[in-house]
């Protein structure tokens, strides 16, 4: 249920994303063709959170899924995050995902907080995961 409900969940977000965009903390990764990506990531500072940059979306199309598009996307948002000089990275994947969580453990990242999500209209359990990407 979750594919179906994010094409008007990812709408909304990219809506509130772009208002508060900035390019010296922000970043928006795809992979595939520009006219149809398979995979992308966007991720953003919160305000709410100190400032500190997120991954807001990593998707990857459920077509394409199982061939290390995902893993490559978060490998690419390492090394932009280090690029842009920021200190740490930070992703949100819902607890019952142990493939995502399974990619976020190979590429470094190590559990930080466990948090509800509202995610598609529903509270959802989910695991954060952080990077150190530049040093302090």
């Amino acid at each position: 249920d979750l594919d179906e409900d994010l094409g008007s969940t990812i709408d909304q977000e990219v809506a509130r994303i772009a208002s508060t965009f900035d390019p010296e903390r922000d970043f928006i990764l795809g992979h595939g063709p520009e006219a149809a990506p398979d995979g992308f990531l966007i991720a953003v500072h919160g305000e709410d959170r100190g400032g500190e940059t997120s991954v807001e979306f990593w998707t990857v199309d459920p077509a394409a899924r199982g061939h290390g598009i995902g893993k490559a996307l978060l490998c690419e948002a390492s090394r932009e995050a280090a690029r842009l000089g920021l200190p740490s990275l930070r992703v949100r994947c819902l607890a019952s995902s142990a493939s995502a969580a399974r990619v976020l453990w190979d590429c470094g990242f190590r559990v930080a907080a466990l948090t509800n999500w509202l995610f598609a209209g529903r509270r959802r359990e989910c695991v954060v995961f952080e990077q150190r990407v530049a040093g302090e």
